[in-house]
């Protein structure tokens, strides 16, 4: 990512900062939140420094924690999802944040990180809960 080693190093320590303080709290709600962190911080540098590759990780961990919060956050009890939401959703998120802060701090590309963020993300669906019973979605 051509950032400058400012604006980088900031989006390192908030990544960082993130990752600390979800694997600091067994609480869904409490990671959710820190998760949110991510695009958070990614939409602030992309208003001093553009880059489109910060408004592909905004929109990709928005849509992530939005399809995230809407499967764990159920208004009505009869919306609830059948099985629930997969145990191991958030370490698998903090696998992939750590993943993405290594890949940043090393200037490789970032995609793969993305993309397992995406399919975490998805497998709280019912479509992508049936995806993992079948073995064809993994994360």
């Amino acid at each position: 990512m051509n950032l400058s080693k400012d604006m980088n190093k900031l989006f390192i320590d908030e990544l960082n900062f993130v990752l600390q303080h979800m694997k600091a709290t067994d609480k869904s709600m409490e990671k959710l939140y820190f998760f949110s962190g991510i695009f958070a911080v990614a939409n602030r540098i992309f208003n001093i420094e553009s880059h489109p590759e910060l408004v592909f990780i905004h929109n990709v961990v928005k849509a992530a924690h939005d399809e995230l919060q809407a499967n764990l956050i159920v208004q009505f009890p009869q919306q609830r999802p059948a099985f629930g939401i997969p145990e191991d959703i958030f370490d698998g998120l903090e696998a992939a944040i750590e993943e993405m802060i290594t890949r940043i701090s090393s200037d490789q590309d970032i995609y793969s990180s993305l993309q397992k963020i995406s399919n975490i993300a998805y497998s709280t669906t019912g479509n992508g809960r049936y995806l993992r019973l079948k073995g064809m979605l993994t994360i």
